[in-house]
């Protein structure tokens, strides 16, 4: 694992991915620190899609889904690839 993370922290560059700062695995209370970013999450976005008319929720939903798979698309890419599991 910490080798993984240790990859994920080398190659974790890209403009949609939270940037991994800092690793603890071992002990009582493994823990890792994310950079912290302002704007809710996805699923406070798709709640508030609830209320646009069906054919603009299928649209945001597709731009979101390809942000998102270009995204883990960056490290499929990687030599040897890191797949989320």
């Amino acid at each position: 694992e910490g080798a993984l993370v240790n990859r994920v922290m080398e190659h974790g560059r890209h403009p949609n991915v939270v940037q991994l700062l800092d690793v603890h695995l071992e002990g009582d209370a493994p823990w890792l620190m994310y950079e912290y970013v302002a704007g809710g999450d996805l699923g406070g976005l798709i709640l508030a899609w609830q209320g646009l008319p069906p054919a603009e929720r299928v649209e945001r939903a597709a731009a979101a889904l390809r942000v998102l798979a270009d995204a883990v698309g960056h490290f499929h890419r990687l030599a040897p690839p890191i797949v989320h599991r």
